[in-house]
């Protein structure tokens, strides 16, 4: 419970393990957690769109459903997102790029790449039907988090020091175990059919494109882990969108 409530602090801006004492290692460790997390902002996120559009506001209810997510993390993946753009779109040598994400100030790729990611998870949010679309929010944050945590266990951390090295340098298999354990029981659970192949597509995409990143900068960074959350779930939003068209 001590390690939940410390990834929760972590990943979002609830109350939750702000006073609480912890190491470094400690919070490194409570990485196996970030799906249950994931769950806790998906059921939120899914609260909301159920009751606006039980009061008739359905486009209002999708875009709602879509920015609760960044409201309740404080858009942390948002800025890791943005600073990744930045960076990576530079098309500078590594050393550089580096530099370009460590920098506060966000500049027009990254305003660019947040622009075009949240429209388009509207976008497709809004073509996908009830309740399928409140089973879909409720575990995309769980894959997304999973996702997360698979290239922060299985890819080298691109810095000698940073946040996102609390969590690289801390965690290992049995965290990655863990997070598999809590994402198999929250989407058998809630979505257990199309939900494992959505976890699935989840992991490659998140793993092509963090290889691609990975090629550009030698590792990743806490920046990228937040792009790999977005960015994935943009995906996965896509194959669920076009399943319904197509099938």
């Amino acid at each position: 419970m001590r390690s939940f409530i410390l990834a929760a602090g972590f990943l979002t801006v609830l109350p939750m393990g702000k006073n609480i004492t912890a190491s470094e290692s400690d919070i490194g460790r409570s990485l196996g957690w970030f799906p249950l997390v994931g769950m806790l902002i998906g059921a939120i996120s899914v609260g909301v769109c159920w009751l606006l559009h039980t009061m008739g506001l359905n486009l209002a209810a999708d875009v709602l459903a879509v920015l609760t997510p960044v409201f309740l993390t404080g858009g942390l993946h948002w800025d890791g997102l943005m600073d990744t753009a930045d960076g990576i779109l530079s098309y500078r040598d590594r050393e550089k790029m580096l530099a370009i994400m460590k920098d506060s100030t966000v500049g027009a790729m990254g305003v660019l790449a947040a622009i075009c990611i949240l429209l388009l998870k509207i976008a497709l949010v809004v073509e996908i039907p009830l309740p399928e679309k409140l089973y879909c929010l409720g575990i995309l944050p769980v894959i997304s988090r999973m996702c997360m945590v698979f290239s922060i266990v299985k890819f080298p951390y691109a810095r000698e020091k940073g946040i996102g090295g609390i969590f690289a340098y801390h965690a290992g298999n049995k965290q990655l175990a863990l997070a598999a354990a809590v994402t198999a029981a929250a989407i058998g659970l809630i979505w257990p059919w199309p939900g494992f192949l959505l976890v699935l597509w989840g992991l490659l995409f998140s793993v092509i494109f963090s290889s691609w990143v990975c090629r550009r900068l030698g590792g990743l960074t806490g920046d990228v882990y937040g792009a790999v959350t977005e960015i994935t779930e943009a995906a996965v939003l896509m194959v669920v969108a076009l399943a319904w068209k197509i099938l």
